[in-house]
């Protein structure tokens, strides 16, 4: 009775469960990973805006997230990047082509999406969306 007491397991918060590495028979001690609890209202993905476009946008504006599926997710603007390069940026840095013409930087904005919505598995890492960031100057 204590054993089947002690098989009881419960997240801290609503989400999905990933990475589930469990089988028949297996022994879970102490530290070590058996899954993993992505929590529903923690959903956000980042928009590479050129550094031109940036004056325009501002944390709090709403936001629209277009996914490949078709379907149209509404978010808001938590960040703004403090910088681009690299070390600044979740995408790979450019290897650089030899020429000298200037490319606008792309910087890193997190649009954080609204809980009010109904988010399933359609929705995961490495995913592509097209972001609308409303400006209020037609933008």
């Amino acid at each position: 009775q204590l054993d089947l007491k002690r098989t009881t397991i419960l997240a801290t918060v609503d989400g999905y469960v990933t990475n589930l590495n469990v089988h028949r028979g297996d022994y879970a001690r102490t530290g070590e990973a058996k899954m993993a609890v992505v929590d529903k209202d923690s959903f956000w993905v980042y928009g590479f805006f050129e550094e031109t476009k940036l004056p325009h946008v501002k944390v709090g504006a709403q936001a629209e997230l277009q996914m490949m599926s078709g379907e149209v997710l509404k978010g808001h603007v938590e960040s703004i990047a403090p910088a681009a390069g690299s070390e600044f940026s979740v995408i790979k840095p450019d290897t650089g082509s030899g020429n000298f013409v200037k490319v606008p930087q792309r910087i890193a904005v997190r649009i954080r999406i609204d809980k009010d919505q109904k988010l399933t598995d359609r929705l995961g890492p490495g995913m592509s969306v097209v972001a609308t960031v409303h400006t209020g100057d037609g933008g």
